[in-house]
């Protein structure tokens, strides 16, 4: 009797007698049963739901890239003698693969000491990979001397497999992209620099130049486009003038598009409020979405909007303002993350919210693809003990949400409730949800 508990197994008999005296129905009525040990009870899958969560035992999870078969590559910080996910893979980087329902399929580990931030761009055959580190670093190709600078990034070009064709030494980066003709761009603070896809070097950009001087573009987030450009939020600082624009102030919000031959298309800069641009993305139909923190008032696609936090922003490809919509939500999540876009333009924004005494949660929204809200979702640690935070999120071609990130303490996502291993600082997450 197994699965069952004690009020199935006393009802099941009290229905055995009505039968006997009565001649009841011909099938018995469903017995009360528990899952099996070790899962979740069964919850009916609505929107934003989660479907599953796990622990990776390496400290944070650092990136997510989906690929058209559905399978899911991740690149997580590991510093877990016991192994990553159930395996041994040795190294302070690791990247694992992952099918749909979230079988490990391989993981290798490579070296990359301090690995606290990373990328992954997916290639034709493989993936570009970008780690910072604070010291000598090997990716597969061999070792990378460590720069004199506290942090600096190491970038390589993986096949799908994890051998290293090509491995170089950056300084601090803040994300790359894969450019349209397999080429990669890099984003420093204050530069763009570009590589062909046998780590060749192409163009260096600085955004000190760009606005003539007189200040610079703190770059924050890039996204590339169809056309061989790219599309970069971030900060301004001082005096600017670029593209037949002038506008002067600190930390104001800005965004712009290049062309792939390195010409500013257009630029658009908000210099009545106080914030940043955080993460950019395109969708399937060509909109450009920007995802940021604005403190104050602007004026957008013709209407006065109005922000104390998280906003979206949708524009044309030429840079036409489409529509705006706040995403801080109920929760008052003021620091946004990164974005994701599915195969139907809907988009999942993700940030950082207010946990319980004062920790940090985390906040995922979606709207659809005309910037209609369809779901908000808010995790945080149990009691007062510990944080989430998410670092990552892409979309499934079934459109399904997979999120990583680290967590610390107990964390419920939904039904599904993690807790930390002993002794770890923080522990990675895998987390999918329901489109």
């Amino acid at each position: 009797m197994r699965g069952q508990s004690r009020v199935g197994i006393a009802g099941t008999l009290v229905w055995l007698a009505l039968v006997a005296a009565c001649g009841g129905p011909e099938a018995p009525p469903p017995m009360d049963t528990e899952p099996p040990p070790g899962e979740a009870p069964p919850e009916t899958v609505r929107p934003g739901n989660t479907l599953w969560a796990r622990p990776l035992g390496a400290v944070r999870g650092l990136d997510v890239e989906a690929a058209p078969d559905g399978s899911l590559a991740l690149l997580a910080a590991d510093d877990d003698p016991s192994g990553f996910d159930g395996q041994s893979v040795g190294g302070d980087l690791v990247l694992a693969r992952y099918d749909p329902s979230g079988t490990l399929l391989e993981a290798k580990g490579m070296s990359a000491p301090g690995a606290s931030k990373g990328r992954l761009a997916r290639t034709p055959d493989g993936y570009y990979v970008m780690a910072e580190v604070t010291s000598a670093a090997n990716l597969g190709c061999g070792p990378i001397d460590a720069t004199s600078a506290s942090l600096s990034s190491v970038v390589a070009r993986l096949s799908a497999d994890g051998s290293c064709h090509w491995a170089m030494r950056q300084g601090y980066l803040r994300s790359l992209s894969r450019g349209a003709d397999d080429g990669l761009w890099l984003l420093g603070d204050y530069d763009i620099t570009r590589y062909d896809g046998a780590g060749a070097f192409r163009a260096h950009q600085s955004t000190v130049e760009m606005v003539g001087g007189r200040g610079n573009i703190d770059l924050h987030t890039m996204v590339r486009l169809n056309d061989g450009g790219a599309v970069f939020g971030g900060t301004s600082n001082g005096e600017m003038r670029l593209e037949g624009r002038s506008w002067s102030g600190q930390v104001v919000p800005v965004l712009f598009r290049m062309a792939a031959d390195g010409r500013v298309v257009w630029v658009r800069p908000f210099p009545e409020v106080f914030g940043y641009i955080s993460a950019v993305q395109v969708t399937p139909a060509g909109t450009i979405l920007a995802l940021g923190s604005f403190n104050g008032q602007f004026q957008w696609a013709g209407a006065r909007a109005s922000s104390n936090g998280l906003s979206l922003l949708a524009l044309e490809a030429n840079g036409a303002e489409l529509w705006a919509r706040p995403v801080g939500g109920q929760v008052g999540a003021t620091s946004a993350t990164r974005m994701a876009v599915d195969a139907a333009g809907a988009v999942v924004v993700m940030a950082e919210s207010p946990g319980a005494c004062g920790g940090s949660g985390l906040m995922l929204a979606k709207v659809d693809a005309a910037g209609a809200f369809l779901w908000q979702r808010h995790f945080a640690p149990a009691g007062c003990v510990g944080e989430v935070r998410g670092h990552a999120l892409a979309t499934l071609p079934s459109r399904e949400i997979m999120v990583t990130g680290a967590f610390s303490g107990q964390v419920s996502f939904g039904s599904q409730v993690l807790e930390q291993r002993p002794g770890g600082r923080t522990e990675a997450f895998l987390l999918k949800l329901a489109p």
